[in-house]
């Protein structure tokens, strides 16, 4: 082979080979998570947490979240704790469009009282809102130990959801 033909191959296999390097850097990274829940049920909880948002590929995500918080029982006020383990499918990983929808499933853990705790199977469907600087808001409504309501944050991801 001659000294042209190998700087012709090499030239081709890079040209060829740059666009799936450029893509390959260009993934959504793990991003931390905050949310704030409220879940009504027998015994109404308003629990904060914190966590993160793994990404499993082009369209969903694993958010794992812990905190606390307070719950009513019995009309007196004790700690709580909850911890999320939920897997989100993304309607709009590519940021096409200002909000993105997104549901998903997984497991939800909470206690009080001092208590082992309990899980429970959480579904959610969630809006996320439009950017704002490097924070991306949702809104969440779901089941998992009741009906819930959360309010997310997350860091925005350029280019993905």
């Amino acid at each position: 082979m001659t000294a042209g033909r190998i700087l012709a191959t090499t030239a081709a296999a890079l040209l060829l080979g740059a666009p799936i390097a450029a893509v390959a850097q260009n993934r959504p990274r793990p991003v931390i998570v905050a949310r704030l829940d409220a879940t009504s049920a027998a015994v109404p909880r308003l629990d904060a947490s914190l966590g993160g948002a793994i990404p499993l590929g082009t369209y969903a995500r694993l958010h794992v979240t812990a905190g606390g918080g307070a719950v009513r029982d019995a009309g007196e006020v004790e700690p709580s704790a909850r911890g999320d383990l939920v897997g989100r499918f993304l309607l709009d990983p590519f940021l096409q469009s200002k909000r993105g929808a997104y549901f998903g499933g997984g497991v939800s853990w909470l206690a009080h009282r001092g208590e082992r705790g309990r899980a429970w199977l959480a579904l959610v469907a969630g809006l996320e809102l439009a950017q704002r600087g490097s924070i991306v808001p949702a809104i969440e409504v779901g089941l998992g130990g009741g009906a819930r309501v959360g309010l997310v944050v997350r860091r925005a991801t350029p280019g993905w959801r």
